[in-house]
């Protein structure tokens, strides 16, 4: 005598109407039964009627970010690291410039500088300056970009994540169990641009 087989989980819920089977990966997140966990996302996706999960387009939010450096960790690969000081050309008085101009200059022979003469004002200037550049750099290049879509039916809400190649396709896609066991990219350090 044969065993019987479960059913395909990915038939299983492709078997049913889209309602339910949005409020049957709502309940199975929630629950942590994860009888679907298993699903490939991209056919998850498609089992939700995500639109365009490989490639995603206009039903889509983007965001673009970049990781905040200090000015510390910025100079690790700036050379010469008196160039720094030209983030504050426009922003403080002539006399000041020329001092801070001399100090940075005392920096480039040193392996790891210390920037303890600036003001916090000036600092955060530089740093503010220096992660808008990375930002766009990145955006440039077609790096750090990530899409997200929800999927809202009946009070159901079950959120997708994908990491975009600068082509415009989705390399991986995060779903809703990742979601909930916090595997959705942590931009809480990031400077971001969304679209």
């Amino acid at each position: 005598m044969s065993a019987q087989s479960k059913p395909d989980p990915l038939e299983e819920l492709l078997a049913m109407p889209l309602k339910k089977r949005i409020a049957a990966i709502d309940e199975d997140v929630e629950t942590r039964k994860d009888r679907y966990a298993g699903i490939d996302a991209f056919d998850l996706a498609d089992a939700l009627e995500v639109e365009q999960p490989e490639q995603p387009a206009d039903a889509w939010g983007f965001t673009h970010y970049a990781e905040k450096q200090t000015l510390e960790e910025f100079a690790d690969f700036q050379d010469p690291v008196s160039e720094l000081v030209f983030y504050l050309k426009d922003h403080v008085k002539e006399k000041r410039f020329k001092e801070l101009t001399l100090k940075f200059e005392q920096l480039d022979s040193i392996d790891k500088p210390s920037f303890e003469f600036l003001k916090p004002a000036e600092r955060l200037l530089i740093e503010e300056a220096i992660n808008a550049e990375q930002l766009e750099a990145n955006k440039s290049n077609g790096m750090c970009c990530v899409a997200s879509y929800m999927v809202c039916k009946n009070g159901h809400v079950l959120c997708f994540e994908g990491d975009i190649e600068d082509d415009g396709t989705c390399l991986e896609l995060r779903t809703p169990y990742d979601y909930r066991d916090g595997k959705f990219i942590d931009l809480s350090n990031c400077i971001i641009e969304e679209t």
